[in-house]
């Protein structure tokens, strides 16, 4: 039983519909005015009785149409408790009614002539959700009598968009002393009730920070069946400019009403900007993308408006916050001597490539720092995909040297082209391979061995011969002699012999060995011949001599994992297209290079366990990285905005940010009328099809 008196059910906002008493919906909660200074004045002066402050009832109360669905505590699903900075600001007197004293005689409506009035205003349940109408007053002039007939209670349908649901309560008495647990309780601090006043009249945050909501047709002519200034029902009418909706209402008596679903960017919906800029930023495909929007009957837009839009402002910005983070890279690394890795990677499979994206990775920062996209036939070091490879290492040389940046030692495949230029004209940069793929090499010449006649036996040491070509290098260190020497002496270890290798490396490290858990090869068998023979070829003993100790290119291939989301193989790019997808997928690559290993609720590293497809069905432990993050799109999105601005014109912007590329292979031919191919197109069969 609560110890305080009960609250009437009678708000006291001037022109609440709930003054009376009379006719209060069920279940709608009442609000006690605070007694703590300054937001009792503040909410007094919101009710439209500052001037009555002498002759306040005993228990002034507010009801909960006047407040936010912001004002009520995030925790509180039934909206029963107010923040402690909760003012009321929905449904309020216009100005000249909260300034104006009352007037000192009234006219008293009975009853019976109360009958003749219009049925009270729905438009202010109606539009409550919407954010763009919150604080309108709702305020409704007089109408005859005759013009519209009386409703003693509200219809059902008008409480269907704005009920919640929940039965509404009086839970908040009026004590002698509200404790700090109250939520109507506020501190008398004046710093809150600045932060109040400031409150409402804030500019709202930049388009590209504000939700966005999908909204069907059908709530959204709810919002608007009726008129705001005299109730109303109103004629809609809604026109859309790809993903931005205007509506018009209009009623009886021409009270007009516009209405737009966005902000309005230097001309240009903000939402065809934005979604634009995410369907770039984000790597999907743009086509099945707007499909299956259109296919839910969303409104977006067009094909080419995407395209225009992604010309302008969303590609341009791509390589702005590109070029910003590299130079923040090139800066760190100023005065110091790099190890970088670098990689090739064609736009399609086989030999019909158009694009060779070759990156560059720092070792030292664990980032890419450049990649260059060499086209065929741009250049008569490029007319064959075989020569592409040298032409974007040579790129990428020059722009090191021009940034002055002194390259220490470089990892690459064994491309021939590269290895003659890099020990011809580059004696001063230490030239390794990458194990990978020497590794692979081997082990595939092993796995095509093993499937002869009398070879089986092969199948058992493939990977330990795998493993053991990474440990060489490792234990090694760079010296080449000594590399050989640990290699050449897994030909002993595999019949059973353990000292007595050749060269400096004279006895394994391993100790005495268990019970072996495979067999031993027959130093006599056809097996242990190729065995020999592909693993002490003399090319291979060469490229071993190089193979790196330190860095490898699997961070390489690791980002070629990441691009091929962003660009896949199997879908042909524009120039200008796929370099802006590659440095977008650099952007994320660099971003998410160095994240840790996650934990479980307990703190234990997390693991996970992978079948490799390669190795037959073997499993092993890998440990689970943190999600990625993508910061970068906020750049990216903040940039295009910004362009937006700036430019007026898509063409303009499209002109200023125009980038030059080699001409496509086809320039170089004459292309003939579409006519004149249609009349010379023949069929199979020999004659010209209908």
């Amino acid at each position: 039983v609560s110890d305080f008196p009960e609250m009437p059910n009678v708000c006291f906002v001037k022109t609440c519909r709930h003054q009376t008493g009379k006719n209060v919906r069920k279940g709608l909660r009442f609000f006690s005015l605070p007694e703590k200074e300054p937001r009792r004045t503040a909410w007094l002066r919101c009710a439209g009785r500052g001037h009555d402050i002498e002759n306040l009832p005993l228990i002034p109360c507010f009801c909960a149409e006047h407040f936010e669905p912001t004002a009520f505590r995030k925790d509180d699903l039934r909206r029963s408790r107010l923040r402690s900075d909760a003012v009321p600001t929905l449904l309020l007197p216009v100005a000249d009614e909260t300034d104006d004293p009352p007037p000192k005689r009234q006219k008293v409506v009975t009853q019976a002539s109360a009958t003749g009035l219009p049925a009270p205003c729905e438009a202010e349940m109606t539009l409550r959700d919407c954010t763009a109408e919150t604080n309108i007053p709702a305020v409704v002039p007089p109408v005859p009598v005759a013009d519209v007939p009386a409703q003693s209670h509200p219809p059902e349908s008008a409480f269907s968009t704005c009920s919640s649901g929940v039965p509404y309560e009086c839970t908040s008495p009026v004590p002698s002393n509200m404790p700090d647990s109250d939520a109507t309780y506020s501190p008398s601090h004046s710093e809150d009730y600045e932060r109040i006043e400031h409150g409402a009249s804030a500019p709202p945050p930049p388009p590209e920070e504000e939700r966005q909501f999908l909204v069907f047709e059908s709530c959204l002519r709810e919002l608007f069946k009726t008129c705001q200034e005299c109730s109303r029902l109103c004629q809609t009418t809604i026109e859309t400019t790809g993903t931005l909706i205007t509506v018009y209402s209009i009623c009886p008596v021409e009270h007009v009403r516009t209405w737009k679903s966005q902000p309005i960017v230097n001309g240009r919906p903000a939402g065809n900007i934005l979604l634009t800029s995410h369907l770039v930023f984000s790597g999907v495909k743009i086509a099945p993308t707007l499909r299956m929007l259109r296919h839910m009957n969303v409104q977006v837009i067009s094909d080419s408006s995407f395209y225009e839009h992604r010309k302008a402002f969303a590609l341009p910005a791509i390589h702005k916050v590109w070029l910003q983070e590299q130079q923040e890279l090139l800066n760190e690394l100023q005065n110091k001597e790099v190890d970088i890795s670098a990689d090739g990677r064609f736009d399609s499979p086989g030999f019909c490539a158009k694009y060779l994206t070759y990156t560059v990775h720092v070792e030292q920062i664990n980032k890419i720092l450049h990649s260059v996209q060499v086209q065929l036939k741009e250049s008569e070091q490029a007319m064959a995909s075989v020569n592409m490879e040298k032409e974007g290492l040579l790129k990428q040389l020059q722009f090191f040297k021009e940034k002055g940046i002194k390259i220490r030692s470089l990892v690459t495949d064994r491309h021939p082209a590269t290895r003659k230029h890099m020990k011809t004209h580059e004696p001063g940069i230490d030239h390794f391979f990458d194990i990978w793929h020497i590794s692979k090499s081997v082990k595939k010449k092993l796995t095509a061995a093993s499937k002869r006649a009398g070879c089986q036996d092969l199948q058992i040491w493939i990977q330990t011969a795998t493993n053991h070509m990474y440990w060489s290098a490792r234990a090694a260190g760079g010296d080449e002699k000594l590399l050989i020497d640990i290699w050449l002496s897994m030909h002993n270890h595999v019949i059973n012999k353990h000292s007595g290798h050749e060269g400096t490396y004279g006895r394994c490290l391993h100790g005495d060995m268990p019970e072996p858990t495979r067999p031993w090869m027959d130093p006599n068998s056809q097996a242990y011949n190729q065995f020999k023979s592909i693993t002490g070829n003399k090319l291979l003993l060469k490229d071993l001599a190089q193979m790196s100790p330190h860095g490898q290119t699997y961070a390489l291939e690791a980002f070629h994992s990441v691009l091929i989301d962003f660009a896949p193989k199997s879908q042909a790019f524009s120039p200008e297209g796929m370099l802006a997808k590659t440095r977008l997928a650099i952007l994320h690559f660099n971003e998410n290079s160095n994240r840790c290993q996650a934990v479980t609720r307990e703190g234990k590293p997390r693991w996970s366990v992978v079948t490799s497809k390669a190795r037959k069905g073997h499993h092993t432990a890998r440990p689970e990285i943190t999600d990625p993050t993508y910061k970068y799109v906020g750049k990216l999105i903040k940039e295009a905005m910004e362009s937006s601005k700036q430019w007026r014109s898509l063409a303009a912007a499209s002109r200023a940010n125009t980038v030059v590329f080699p001409a496509p292979m086809t320039a170089a031919y004459t292309r003939p009328p579409k006519e004149e191919l249609v009349a010379a197109r023949m069929s199979r069969f020999g004659h010209s099809p209908q």
